[in-house]
């Protein structure tokens, strides 16, 4: 598969009206060949900055290499677990017991608190 491939199947992927997916392939100055880049929008309110309409994203990058190997299903299934990875996220801002939240998606992993 290509980079423009993977582009076109990102293209296909349909999710919830409030969410946007991309894709781009570019070269890369740093590395060699080109940069894949998923990108996932959402204009659901940011945990940490509920006020403001902020645009929580996520982005997935690769060496374009990584796809040559790939087939269509392993794109349409390595799109569907970004997703998934991005709701998990959301889920740990946001969720609270008792007015304390639990897990802290931005730190490092064990750093959560205790019930």
């Amino acid at each position: 598969m290509t980079g423009e491939h993977f582009v076109a199947i990102v293209k296909q992927v349909k999710y919830k009206p409030s969410f946007l997916l991309s894709a781009s392939c570019v070269v890369s100055p740093s590395h060699i060949g080109r940069t894949c880049v998923l990108r996932i929008e959402s204009t659901q309110p940011d945990a940490f900055n509920v006020k403001e309409v902020a645009t929580p994203t996520y982005l997935k990058a690769f060496n374009e290499a990584i796809l040559e190997n790939m087939t269509e299903e392993d794109t349409v299934e390595m799109v569907r677990r970004s997703l998934q990875e991005y709701e998990l996220h959301e889920l740990d801002e946001w969720f609270e017991y008792e007015g304390k939240r639990i897990h802290y998606p931005h730190q490092r992993q064990g750093a959560e608190a205790h019930v």
